[in-house]
C-alpha cells in the first residue's frame, strides 16, 4: 500500500542521512494523508520515490561537478534566489515538494506561499535555475498532486 512505501521513504533517508528526525515524522503524517485506496496511490507514490531517488543522484554529480569547476577554474557558482510556481496541491503535497526539492542537493526551499502557489528557492548555481524549476515541475509535481489531490484549491 502507499503508506508503506511513504514509510519505507522516511525509513531509507533516515537510515542514510539525507534528513533529519522532524522531516522523517512529517512523511509518517502525510502517510496518513495519503490513505484512499491503497493501490491506486502505491504506484504514483513509488514512480515519485524512483524520481526522487534519480534527481539526488543527477543532482549530486552536478553538484560535485561544480565544486571541481570551482576548484580548478576558480570560477565561483553564483548562488541565489529563485521564485517557482508550483501546480494547485494541497498544503501537504506543496511542504512534500518543498521536502523533496531540499533533499536535491544544490537546491533548498526557503519559503513557501500557498495562496500564489510560489515558492522561494536557493540554489548552490543560479546559472542553470530555468533548467532546475523546469525540471522540479516535470519531474516532481504529477506524482505528487497524483497523492496528494488538489483539495480545495
Amino acid at each position: 500500500p502507499a503508506w508503506c512505501v511513504t514509510v519505507g521513504l522516511a525509513l531509507i533517508t533516515v537510515l542514510i542521512g539525507l534528513f533529519p528526525d522532524t522531516l522523517a515524522a512529517y512523511c509518517l503524517a502525510a502517510a496518513a494523508e495519503i490513505g484512499g485506496r491503497p493501490m491506486t496511490k502505491a504506484i504514483p507514490a513509488t514512480v515519485l520515490l524512483l524520481i526522487f531517488l534519480k534527481a539526488v543522484v543527477i543532482s549530486g554529480l552536478q553538484t560535485i561537478r561544480i565544486i571541481v569547476v570551482t576548484g580548478v577554474t576558480g570560477r565561483r557558482p553564483q548562488a541565489g534566489l529563485v521564485r517557482m510556481r508550483f501546480a494547485p496541491m494541497t498544503e501537504n503535497g506543496a511542504t512534500l515538494l518543498g521536502c523533496l526539492i531540499s533533499l536535491t542537493p544544490g537546491t533548498t526551499t526557503v519559503d513557501i506561499d500557498m495562496e500564489r502557489c510560489e515558492m522561494l528557492l536557493h540554489l548552490l548555481d543560479v546559472a542553470g535555475a530555468e533548467e532546475a524549476v523546469a525540471g522540479i515541475r516535470s519531474d516532481f509535481e504529477p506524482s505528487i498532486v497524483r497523492l496528494f489531490g488538489t483539495e480545495g484549491r
